[in-house]
């Protein structure tokens, strides 16, 4: 089974403030807001200069005296707690599902289903939460809900509020590459050949059979520059093809090829 790829922009419902038991899929959220992300709850305002404000003395400009200091996260009111909900469906078949956030700030809790299942602390960087035992339930639809919370003075600058990019939904079968598990470097480069070295990670083994990663180098034009394999040993397999005649990529010509990998 190929993965598949969900982007769930689209039917959430969001809330500021805590309300108790936010995380339950019997929980009443038709009171709350419709919104799509990527979503800012703060941006909405009303501004006000006392969420940032400050009386300082900025000893790096030489001042003395303290004196109001304001706006440096924006005047908006980012900081406090959020919620979201929606509810997913996980394809039939499917035993691998993924969900990958792309930006939440901040210190995230991920619930499906009333069960806490993940979550990041820091709101700049991408993760993900693996609920394939929950693709193995005999129902597809699960309730997934989202609380977020903004820490006061815990940001020099505007940080943004909410599910400020992107959920991804991933799921397939029980074999398949890991998200971020492939690396493609130039080993090797001169005007007759280079050579390209592949590293690719599975996502997890499926059964105990042998298996081999097949790797296909696509030239600019489309047609094949370079093929290769490799047995997959320990969930990993390195494959090293040779390009004939590459053409390099410059700023003045920026070339780029297009790698194909298969299991």
């Amino acid at each position: 089974m190929n993965t598949s790829e969900t982007l769930l922009l689209d039917d959430w419902r969001f809330t500021r403030g805590d309300p108790q038991g936010a995380e339950a899929p019997s929980f009443d959220d038709g009171a709350w807001q419709r919104v799509s992300i990527p979503h800012d709850w703060a941006i909405d305002g009303p501004f006000d200069k006392t969420i940032d404000m400050q009386t300082v003395a900025i000893t790096e400009n030489q001042e003395k005296v303290a004196t109001e200091k304001t706006g440096r996260t924006g005047s908006l009111p980012w900081i406090g707690v959020g919620w979201y909900r929606r509810e997913i469906e996980l394809p039939a078949g499917c035993t691998y599902a993924e969900l990958v956030f792309d930006g939440a700030m901040a210190n995230s809790r991920i619930f499906l289903d009333g069960e806490e299942i993940g979550g990041r602390p820091y709101g700049y960087v991408t993760f993900s939460v693996d609920i394939s035992r929950f693709a193995r339930a005999s129902a597809p639809h699960h309730t997934l809900a989202v609380r977020l919370f903004t820490e006061p003075d815990s940001s020099r600058w505007y940080p943004g509020a909410g599910l400020y990019r992107p959920v991804r939904l991933l799921a397939g079968g029980a074999a398949g590459f890991d998200r971020v598990g492939t690396f493609v470097r130039t080993a090797a480069l001169d005007a007759a050949s280079a050579t390209v070295a592949v590293t690719v990670q599975l996502r997890r083994a499926a059964a105990r059979a042998p298996q081999t990663v097949h790797a296909t180098l696509l030239a600019p034009n489309g047609g094949v520059a370079a093929t290769g394999a490799a047995p997959v040993r320990k969930d990993a397999a390195e494959i090293a093809l040779n390009v004939p005649g590459p053409r390099a990529w410059t700023p003045e010509s920026p070339t780029l090829y297009t790698l194909r990998i298969e299991l």
